[in-house]
């Protein structure tokens, strides 16, 4: 949505000029949701009368649209919000990365394991054989799994769930296969 429809969506919703929308969305960095609140909070819209929730309510940045409309600064601590939080998750990523391990099993022992950061390599580097090697290694009994610092149960879980879909299929075929050669 360019900035004119965002300026006539809000000037139809808020019931407000072109001007104060425009104001309204440049004090907010284009952002609608944001944009209303501000002309709410400046008192130019009537709050709905109904409890609502915002779904920017974590963001803690309704401080920073109020300073913006005073002080242009305020755009760097609104942007400063999702900056911290965009490191934290990388950090967290990172992390993740290197206090885990990713380990193939067969016959139900360890057979290969490596830091989860030299698996993800392999696997960007080598995407479209390692996809069809891990698939196919499925149907001969090969089971995928992540072991560390972090829970990653779920995950397990998960490819444990594959690991039983691609046993059943291959039991099937194993039973159509033996009836066939026995007619």
């Amino acid at each position: 949505m360019n900035e004119f429809e965002k300026v006539e969506k809000l000037t139809q919703k808020a019931n407000v000029t072109y001007e104060e929308a425009k104001e309204a969305l440049d004090a907010c960095n284009g952002d609608l949701l944001d944009a209303m609140i501000y002309l709410e909070k400046s008192g130019k819209v009537e709050a709905p009368k109904s409890e609502s929730v915002t779904t920017r309510a974590e963001d803690n940045c309704l401080p920073c649209v109020i300073e913006t409309a005073n002080d242009k600064e305020g755009k760097k601590n609104c942007n400063k919000n999702w900056k911290e939080d965009l490191k934290k998750g990388l950090r967290k990523f990172w992390d993740a990365l290197l206090n885990n391990e990713f380990f193939i099993k067969k016959d139900g022992k360890i057979v290969f394991s490596l830091p989860l950061f030299a698996a993800l390599l392999i696997f960007l580097f080598t995407f479209h054989v390692s996809t069809i090697a891990i698939i196919v290694s499925l149907f001969f009994g090969v089971r995928y799994g992540f072991m560390g610092k972090d829970d990653l149960s779920k995950v397990n879980e998960a490819i444990d769930k594959v690991g039983a879909v691609a046993e059943s299929v291959t039991e099937k075929v194993k039973e159509e296969f033996s009836n066939k050669k026995e007619n």
